[in-house]
C-alpha cells in the first residue's frame, strides 16, 4: 500500500468557525454586488438603450432572476468548496480565489453604472 507519509488533517471547531465566518463574508459581499451594485447598473444601462419602458422592465426583471440563480448556485458551490480546503488547510487560500471574481463583479458593476450614467 503506498502512502503520502503526511497525516490527514482532522478540522477543529476553530477550523469552522474561520471556514464559515470567510463564507459569511463572501456571501454577504456577493449579495451586496448583485442586489445592489449590479440591480442598478442593470437599470442605469436599460434606460440608456431608449427602449419602451415594458421591454426595460422585461428585459431588467430577466435579467435580476438569472443573476439571483447564478448566485444562489455559486454561493452553494463556495460553500462546498471552502468546506473542502479545511481537510487539505487551504480555507484562505481559497477564500482569496472566490474573492477575486466577486471584487471583480463589484468593480465591473460600478463602472458599468458610470459609464451608463454618463
Amino acid at each position: 500500500m503506498l502512502t503520502s507519509g503526511k497525516r490527514k488533517y482532522k478540522p477543529g471547531f476553530k477550523d469552522y468557525v474561520v471556514c464559515y465566518a470567510l463564507f459569511s463574508a463572501l456571501l454577504l459581499l456577493s449579495v451586496f454586488t448583485v442586489f445592489s451594485i449590479w440591480r442598478q447598473a442593470l437599470l442605469a444601462a436599460l434606460l440608456a438603450t431608449g427602449w419602451e419602458a415594458y421591454s426595460v422592465r422585461t428585459v431588467y426583471t430577466l435579467s435580476m432572476v438569472v443573476l439571483g440563480v447564478l448566485l444562489f448556485i455559486a454561493v452553494f458551490a463556495a460553500e462546498i468548496y471552502l468546506r473542502g480546503g479545511m481537510a487539505c488547510q487551504q480555507v484562505r487560500r481559497r477564500f482569496l480565489r472566490l474573492l477575486v471574481p466577486i471584487l471583480v463583479a463589484f468593480v465591473g458593476g460600478v463602472l458599468l453604472r458610470q459609464l451608463a450614467l454618463a
